[in-house]
């Protein structure tokens, strides 16, 4: 008995340093499959994140949570001392040459202090008939107000063939060796396996 309670413990401790997770009721599991080549996956997205790691296409990861952050709101960064483009575009997982033509530069020349805008993606979806501001919401698993808020929208009349803007929310991912991670959603494929 006594050599089997500190066994008891050590398997205890264990488990609560390692939760089971599993974003799904019952035995099933939300896995996420990278669709395209060298997709960065994010420290603390939209929050001065660094990239953590870069998957590559087909690898895959359990799911851990979903709709953190969404593309919605316009994130500014602010340029402090030792920062440069490659760095910047690198800290948030985005091209270089996305940050200069958001941004309208040149060249790569930035300032301490100055303003820059990061671009984010979106998908563009065209409305058909019968589409309403909560169906789209329900089919693309994004909400009502980031919908709204993205688009501009001063009602919720939307017109056949009106082009919309899609928020691309990050997904939470566990990554091999304990390491969680952040990765937009439009990247991934998601499914659940039993």
């Amino acid at each position: 008995m006594k050599k089997v309670l500190p066994i008891f413990i050590i398997f205890v401790l264990f488990l609560s340093s390692h939760p089971i997770q599993s974003t799904a009721t019952g035995s099933s599991l939300t896995v996420g499959t990278v669709q395209i080549d060298n997709v960065s996956v994010l420290s603390l997205p939209k929050q001065g994140s660094t990239v953590i790691t870069t998957l590559k296409k087909g690898e895959e990861f359990p799911v851990l949570s979903t709709a953190s952050g969404d593309s919605s709101t316009v994130i500014v960064h602010t340029v402090s001392p030792g920062n440069t483009l490659w760095k910047i575009s690198n800290q948030y997982g985005i091209p270089l040459s996305a940050l200069q033509e958001t941004n309208k530069l040149s060249s790569a020349e930035i300032r301490i202090g100055q303003k820059l805008i990061i671009p984010q993606t979106h998908t563009l979806y065209t409305v058909i008939n019968g589409d309403t501001l909560w169906k789209i919401s329900e089919k693309f698993n994004v909400t009502i107000n980031d919908l709204t808020k993205l688009n501009r929208l001063q009602s919720s009349n939307l017109i056949v063939g009106q082009k919309l803007n899609i928020p691309d929310y990050y997904v939470q991912i566990q990554l091999l060796g304990g390491k969680k991670g952040w990765v937009n959603k439009s990247l991934l494929k998601q499914t659940n396996q039993q």
